[in-house]
Formats: structure tokens, C-alpha cells, sequence
């Protein structure tokens, strides 16, 4: 949604080209609310592109600078495009993924402070988050300090080689005098505090700022978050009060979204979730995925979800039989014949 109209862009790949990308709007400001094509892209007819009245600007030419391997969406913001920059900004502004903390370091200290440290309310929010999920944190501290002397010298080294296969065009700027650093209150024994560094803290720990960060902020401006496997390394009980942020207007003024994958079956359970926004996802014999909503399904009021899903009433389950039991018999028998043997 952007002012008073609402579009629907989308695209195919494969794994060489875009076969297909489209954008559509439509008017919510008039009666008559009709689908308005903007453009659309097939790359199996002779002319790939075609564009509707209404989409103003370069259009053919920008068409000719698109690579059959790039959208051309995004070669339109490249270029300038009035109308498609704003969609462009739009949907790379609000579409957040959750903080990646595979390398402990500057890098996640940095991606913290920009989530955390810049507004005073969104560090409450998080801490009061952290305080309800009882795990002992009871401040978040932020500091620059000096940068270690062996990241600066890498740093130097990098930006030499850089620009030695590149050109002053990739030059590098680093402030190479200081880092963030972020430090978690941990509650002690007489209502005592003591500071944690990030990389001593728990996968669990972890993987909740990995998540926070982007749902404080987009909770506050709105817009959409994707996360695979929102349960990893968290309390089941911990992963509903988060879905239940979103399902509140009162904590979701904005009206985000989370888009979330999970094995989490308990999430079925309890009513946290309506039938249409649950969709399962089931592999083929050619290894393709399809989704479809619970809402397809028939089920009754007093069914229990969990426990239908678990026996594989809805699909979308692997199918683990006694085959499975035979591949670790095996090797098992193998041993105890050339024990006798011998």
C-alpha cells in the first residue's frame, strides 16, 4: 500500500533468467477499484516486455538495459524512474530479515546499535521484551571503544586489495578507530549487575536479538519481516508472545507483518492463529514445494490441530517408516557376523 493504492508485484526465476515479473495496482480512492496493469515481463513471447498506459517514463529503453538475469524493477530505480523508484524503495525499506549473528563480532555489535541504540525507546522495548522472557537481562549497554589493532590491520589489508583489483571506485571507508561495543546486564545474587559480551552469550540469547531488532523497529514504522524458522533455539512460549505482538493493535499500531517458517507444531494448538494464516509446505516426488492453507481443509471446532497434523491428516509431514530402522540395523548386523567370523 503506498498512499491510496495497493500493488501487487511479483516475479519466476530459474536458475539462469527472470522468466516472468509483473506489477499491478490497484485504486482504492475510486468505485470502481479494477486492476490497472503497470507492466509485465514473459520472457517465452517474442516481445518480453509490455507496459500499460498508465506507467509513465523511460520504459522501453530501461527495458533494454535489464539483464535477462535482473528484474526490471530494480533497473528502473537504477535508472530513475519516478513512478517505479518509489515501489522500489518501498518494498527494499520495509521487507526486514532477522539479525544475523552467525559472525560474533563488529559487525553484530554494529547491526545492534542500529537497531537498539539509536532511539531510547525502542532499547526499553527490547529490554522490557528480554525482562519478560526471563533470562536474567536486566540492561542493554552500548559504548564505542578502540578498534583491536589486528581488525585495523586487516581492515588496511582489505582495502588494498580491493582497490588493486577494482580501482579507487571500490575504495573502502572504515572508521578504523573505533567500535561498538554491547554489553547485556545480567541480574545477580543482592540485585547486582554484571555485564556479559556478546559472544559468551547463549544460542538462545542470541537468536531472541537476532530476531528483536528487526520486530521493535518495524513494529514502530510498520512494513513486513521474514524469518525462517522463527522457533530456532527459542521457548516455544517465547515464540507465541512474539506472533502475539503482531495479533495486537494495541502493540502493532502500524499493521505489520510477520511472514514466519516453523516446525513448531504447538503453534497449532491454542487458537494464537487463525486457519488462513496457517499454510503447510509439502514436497513432491520431484522435489517441487506447494503451500496451501489450513483454511482448505475441513476440520472441526473441537478438533485438536496438533495432534491431526502429527498423524498426518493435512500432509506436509515426513513419511518415516521402518526403512529408516533398517539403514541403522544394518551396519549393526554387519559387525556382530565379523566378530564371529574372526
Amino acid at each position: 500500500m503506498i498512499g491510496g493504492t495497493r500493488y501487487h508485484y511479483g516475479f519466476s526465476l530459474d536458475g539462469k533468467s527472470i522468466v516472468s515479473e509483473w506489477l499491478y495496482s490497484f485504486p482504492l480512492t475510486t468505485k470502481r477499484r479494477t486492476r490497472v496493469i503497470l507492466f509485465h515481463r514473459d520472457s517465452s513471447e517474442s516481445t518480453e516486455f509490455h507496459f500499460g498506459k498508465s506507467l509513465k517514463g523511460e520504459n522501453k529503453q530501461i527495458s533494454r538495459l535489464a539483464r535477462k538475469n535482473s528484474l526490471f524493477l530494480s533497473a528502473a530505480a537504477q535508472n530513475a524512474h519516478q513512478q517505479l523508484s518509489e515501489i522500489y524503495t518501498y518494498i527494499s525499506k520495509n521487507i526486514a530479515r532477522r539479525i544475523d549473528t552467525r559472525q560474533l563480532g563488529p559487525a553484530l555489535n554494529e547491526q545492534l546499535q542500529q537497531h537498539f541504540g539509536q532511539k531510547s525507546e525502542y532499547t526499553d522495548a527490547a529490554v522490557n521484551f528480554l525482562k519478560a522472557a526471563d533470562i536474567g537481562i536486566s540492561r542493554m549497554d552500548f559504548s564505542r571503544v578502540p578498534m583491536e589493532k589486528k581488525f585495523v590491520e586487516m581492515l588496511t589489508e582489505m582495502r588494498g586489495i580491493i582497490g588493486k583489483h577494482f580501482g579507487q571506485a571500490a575504495k573502502v571507508e572504515v572508521d578504523a578507530d573505533e567500535e561498538v561495543l554491547v554489553e547485556l546486564m545480567h541480574n545477580g545474587a543482592g540485585g547486582a549487575s554484571f555485564p556479559i559480551k556478546l559472544q559468551h552469550e547463549s544460542a538462545g540469547t542470541l537468536s531472541l536479538l537476532q530476531i528483536l531488532g528487526p520486530i521493535v523497529t518495524k513494529l514502530q514504522q510498520g512494513g513486513l519481516i521474514v524469518m525462517d524458522e522463527l522457533n530456532t533455539t527459542l521457548h516455544p512460549l517465547v515464540s507465541r508472545e512474539i506472533i502475539k505482538l503482531f495479533s495486537n493493535k494495541a502493540t502493532n499500531p502500524a499493521g505489520s507483518q510477520l511472514l514466519f517458517s516453523t516446525h513448531d507444531t504447538n503453534l497449532l494448538s491454542g487458537g494464537i492463529l487463525r486457519r488462513d494464516q496457517i499454510w503447510f509446505a509439502e514436497k513432491d516426488e520431484s522435489g517441487s514445494t506447494h503451500i496451501y492453507p489450513m483454511s482448505d481443509i475441513r476440520v472441526r471446532a473441537t478438533d485438536n490441530l496438533e495432534r491431526g497434523y502429527l498423524a498426518g491428516k493435512f500432509g506436509a509431514i515426513p513419511f518415516m517408516g521402518e526403512s529408516i530402522l533398517r539403514i541403522f540395523r544394518g551396519p549393526r548386523k554387519l559387525v556382530e557376523s565379523t566378530a564371529i567370523s574372526e
